[in-house]
């Protein structure tokens, strides 16, 4: 092998393995390091686990990492709670110390918004909320929804000559997909829900769910914002020790996921459990800095 090849063929290797393990700007960066544990029975064989995963610690870890901006709040982030009759907003603390879980109703943790797509998201899972607040499935059962939503601006960064280099490479192994389309990739919104099911037979459903949104008219975040297409969406749900569950999808807008623990009939405890959410949202687009967010919610409830 000539020396240039050799050359070419140690940055190349060199250019990959900085792709595997640069981490790019963080906000709220997670606590400790990504835990080592193996999987349980009920993550099937080839799952892909979620990279980078949280360890674990007491209490509720939330965050995005990746080249997110400000976090947004309020109006600005979604609609407001009084859109909804009955809707609650409740720390994470006080819904742990919950001694019994309401039958139904709306209860957003640890933020003072709903997420702006809500009433769609209703209409895709098959439920429906009344003029009193009472959310029920297509049979009529009664379900209580607990979200933790997560909202911000993307910060896009030009890309310097490495990047673009381990893009590159990137593409000849993977092939290339869009970038942002209508719109580029500028806000971003996930949530984490827990919804539980209260009747003679009790189940939890874990629910992951990851938009990605162009700006709204004249620039910025801030809801209203129209929906755009992205390069890639993953989410993750896990329950561990009962159920897990994982969806892609490539040149979309939006990407859901559900987990169920069917716990049991005439049983009046729920039990507990680690669970562990991930919604990771990515952008082929140069232009925006190839803008990535990948949000993680891992917690007990």
């Amino acid at each position: 092998m000539s020396q240039i090849a050799r050359l070419g063929t140690a940055v190349l290797f060199a250019s990959l393995c900085v792709g595997v393990t640069q981490f790019a700007f963080a906000a709220d960066p997670p606590k400790g390091a990504p835990p080592g544990a193996a999987a349980g029975s009920e993550v099937p064989a080839g799952a892909t686990l979620p990279p980078d995963r949280v360890k674990p610690v007491k209490g509720l870890q939330m965050g995005v990492r990746g080249t997110v901006g400000r976090k947004l709040a309020g109006r600005e982030a979604g609609l407001p709670l009084s859109d909804f009759a009955g809707a609650k907003s409740i720390t994470s603390a006080a819904w742990k110390k919950m001694r019994k879980i309401p039958k139904t109703g709306l209860f957003i943790v640890d933020a003072d918004y709903v997420p702006g797509n809500f009433r769609e998201s209703l209409t895709e899972e098959g439920y429906a909320m009344d003029a009193k607040g009472n959310i029920t499935d297509r049979e009529g059962n009664q379900k209580a929804i607990f979200i933790l939503p997560q909202t911000y601006e993307m910060k896009g960064q030009r890309q310097g000559w490495l990047e673009r280099f381990q893009k590159d490479a990137s593409n000849a192994i993977v092939g290339e997909a869009k970038a942002g389309n209508p719109h580029h990739f500028a806000c971003y919104s996930a949530s984490a829900w827990l919804v539980y099911s209260n009747g003679f037979c009790r189940y939890w459903d874990l629910k992951t769910k990851g938009w990605a949104y162009g700006p709204k008219a004249g620039g910025g975040c801030g809801w209203p914002v129209p929906a755009t297409n992205i390069s890639t969406i993953q989410v993750w749900a896990w329950i561990h020790g009962h159920a897990y569950k994982e969806a892609s999808c490539a040149n979309c807008s939006s990407k859901g996921v559900t987990a169920t623990w069917d716990i049991g009939c005439f049983w009046p405890a729920y039990g507990g459990a680690l669970l562990e959410n991930y919604a990771h949202l990515q952008d082929n687009d140069p232009a925006h800095g190839n803008p990535r967010a990948d949000a993680y919610w891992v917690w007990s409830p």
